[in-house]
């Protein structure tokens, strides 16, 4: 099944298909859904957007877009336009032959 999907630097925000499975999602009162590590830059959702914000056991978050759309900004990526829905938002990671699995840093 086909997932839409927006990619901002090293965040990908996915359709979530399977929103209803989450049980123990937990409420966050926040706009920001990463934090760049090296320069604290935020990849947040513009204010006035009605949006909820979940996160789960695993610690991954979940997005609910309740208005039309929601403006994502950063200040050194160009905004997407998310439209209105359920989405997961991943944080990417990238592979080192030496040290293993870790996070993209933005």
């Amino acid at each position: 099944m086909f997932r839409n999907q927006y990619r901002q630097g090293d965040i990908l925000i996915s359709q979530a298909l399977n929103w209803g499975q989450h049980v123990a999602l937990k409420r966050k009162d926040s706009r920001v859904l990463a934090e760049g590590e090296a320069t604290g830059h935020l990849h947040e959702v513009e204010a006035g957007t009605d949006i909820e914000l979940y996160e789960d056991y695993r610690g991954t978050l979940w997005l609910k877009v309740n208005s039309p759309e929601a403006r994502i900004t950063h200040p050194e990526h160009a905004p997407i336009i998310v439209p209105g829905g359920q989405y997961e938002v991943i944080r990417q990671h990238e592979f080192d032959p030496l040290e293993g699995r870790r996070q993209v840093t933005d």
